[in-house]
């Protein structure tokens, strides 16, 4: 699985155990790695202010906000290492912000329409500031994987 290069700095500035390849070495037994996390993670979450967060919650969001970015499912579902799409379809949650954002903007534009049509509806309907109609770029496309 690949990483960001900000992940690798991070992993590089780690310290290491001597002699140990692991990334995180045993405490208890030398030469090995850590088997159970859930007493360090427990530490990070206090020390964070953040004590009910569960690691699978820091997974959901990075598939909410690749998302939320524009990427596709496909390249989701693989950066999660998702076998099946249905799986990755529940992972990348969008937030009721862009929906609401993009009705928002339709229904600026078909009240903008409906106003030149039937200027009485000016006087009933909120104007907002005009959202203008163009074609869709290749670059304000969705990306396709």
């Amino acid at each position: 699985m690949p990483l960001s290069p900000q992940t690798v700095a991070v992993l590089e500035m780690m310290p290491r155990e001597e002699g140990n390849s692991y990334l995180l070495p045993s405490t208890k037994v030398p030469g090995q790695h850590l088997v159970n996390i859930e007493k360090p993670w427990r530490r990070v979450r206090k020390a964070a202010g953040v004590e009910d967060v569960r690691l699978h919650d820091l997974r959901r969001t990075v598939g909410s906000w690749l998302a939320q970015a524009g990427n596709c499912l496909p390249l989701i579902g693989r950066v999660l290492n998702h076998s099946n799409p249905s799986t990755t379809a529940i992972y990348a949650r969008l937030g009721d912000d862009p929906a609401r954002r993009a009705l928002a903007e339709h229904g600026q534009l078909l009240t903008a329409i409906a106003g030149e049509w039937f200027p009485a509806l000016s006087l009933t309907l909120p104007m907002p500031e005009r959202i203008p109609a163009t074609p869709m770029s290749e670059e304000t496309a969705p990306s396709e994987c």
